[in-house]
């Protein structure tokens, strides 16, 4: 189970998203995954913040605990106003 303080990490990365923040998931990343101990070393979110635009609308479902971790279940929707490059 993460702990109190990893929780608090996973708690503010999840409202960055939710307020499309990404400049400030960006910055945080590397302390977040390290402090955090985020799987694969924060990898996977890097590439996903890689692609992600403020065309997209996140939607957070849920946080469970998964192989000693903390886990955010999201999606992110295309909104249907968005312009395609």
């Amino acid at each position: 189970m993460p702990t109190i303080s990893e929780q608090a990490l996973d708690k503010q990365f999840i409202n960055y998203a939710l307020e499309r923040d990404y400049e400030s998931m960006i910055s945080m990343l590397p302390q977040y995954a390290n402090n955090a101990g985020v799987e694969g070393g924060g990898r996977h979110l890097a590439m996903m913040l890689g692609i992600l635009g403020t065309d997209y609308k996140p939607e957070f479902k849920s946080y469970a605990q998964s192989s000693g971790s903390g886990n955010a279940i999201m999606t992110f929707t295309k909104e249907k106003n968005a312009v395609e490059a």
